[in-house]
């Protein structure tokens, strides 16, 4: 989940770097445009990241040679 949190950086800042070149040197307005998206998506990309990772879970790594909950056994000695 690392490289996916450091792309969403990447894309947000070279936005801001697009952004910035066309304003300061007066480029065409679709690079403006462009650049500008590129903040909006990277923004949004950073907030579903921190989503998934903190409220969901799911970027907690699973030791595959954890034990089975107690609760999970079930009478007959299978998983439920």
């Amino acid at each position: 989940m690392r490289h996916l949190k450091n792309v969403s950086y990447v894309i947000t800042v070279l936005g801001f770097v697009l952004m910035a070149a066309a304003l300061l040197v007066d480029l065409d307005p679709t690079i403006l445009l462009i650049g500008l998206m590129l903040i909006i998506a990277g923004g949004v990309k950073i907030g579903m990241v921190a989503l998934w990772n903190g409220v969901a879970g799911f970027g907690t790594p699973v030791d595959p040679n954890a034990p089975v909950p107690v609760k999970a056994v079930t009478e007959k000695g299978g998983r439920s």
